[in-house]
């Protein structure tokens, strides 16, 4: 949210001095001519700031959709961990619910889920499986 306002502020900084100009321009208009390899284009200043505004838009569209794209594989990776640690602790609790009701091949069967979902090598080690490997026990 924090980025999209900041993206929101930066746009408007940078496109009020060109509105403040056009605004100003069409009070005073102006020609401009451009010529290059044999084009040659005469309009002007209002429509020639118009443009240009325009262009920034495009630009700043185009960014905000190459930033999601590249954002997207890692929103994906941490969506996924998210609902895989929420399963994990949702069996090391089964589990737990075996062990205090005497089912011990529940308790087993749920710790060794529970130690099989929580298993991440970027995880601190109290994440590791560690609980539900003493359950299994």
């Amino acid at each position: 949210m924090t980025v999209m306002l900041l993206r929101l502020i930066t746009f408007l900084v940078f496109s009020s001095p060109a509105i403040v100009a056009t605004l100003w321009f069409s009070g005073n208009p102006g020609t401009v001519m451009v010529e290059w390899l044999d084009w040659r284009v005469e309009t002007n200043v209002p429509v020639t700031l118009i443009a240009v505004l325009a262009f920034c838009l495009v630009f700043f569209a185009l960014e905000s959709v190459l930033a999601a794209s590249v954002n997207l594989p890692h929103r994906i990776r941490d969506s996924r961990s998210g609902k895989r640690h929420r399963k994990g602790v949702e069996e090391l609790l089964a589990a737990l619910d075996a062990a205090a009701n005497g089912d011990a091949e529940g308790k087993r069967r749920h710790a060794a889920e529970a130690s099989r979902l929580l298993e991440s090598p970027a995880a601190p080690p109290c994440r590791r499986g560690v609980a539900a490997a003493r359950i299994a026990r």
